[in-house]
């Protein structure tokens, strides 16, 4: 069922209407159908909404797995990308004086 999500009232008929139910003047249904239809309503927009978090939740889920590689690959690509300017981008030779040493005491 195909619902109108732009808070335009279900009672209007759709474009082309849909198949299940022909578009009718809202007085013929009983109070007891209107309520059916307006938690149907409800329930499809709770769900669309519900499915969009999941959504962005995974997204975020992939980006911070994608930063955990960078960072167990040890490359500082991530901090490189972030501090292009001098000031605060670390500095090559700073970068390589640990291996120095070490090669230096073994």
């Amino acid at each position: 069922v195909q619902m109108a999500v732009d808070g335009g009232s279900a009672e209007a008929p759709l474009n082309g209407g849909s198949a299940e139910a022909p578009a009718q003047p809202p007085q013929k249904l009983s109070n007891k159908e209107r309520n059916m239809a307006r938690a149907e309503r409800r329930w499809q927009r709770e769900l669309e909404a519900q499915q969009e978090a999941e959504k962005r939740w995974r997204e975020l889920e992939a980006q911070r797995e994608a930063e955990k590689q960078l960072v167990m690959a040890g490359t500082g690509a991530k901090r490189k990308a972030e501090a292009t300017d001098a000031r605060t981008a670390p500095s090559k030779r700073r970068l390589r004086v640990p291996s120095r040493k070490l090669k230096k005491k073994g």
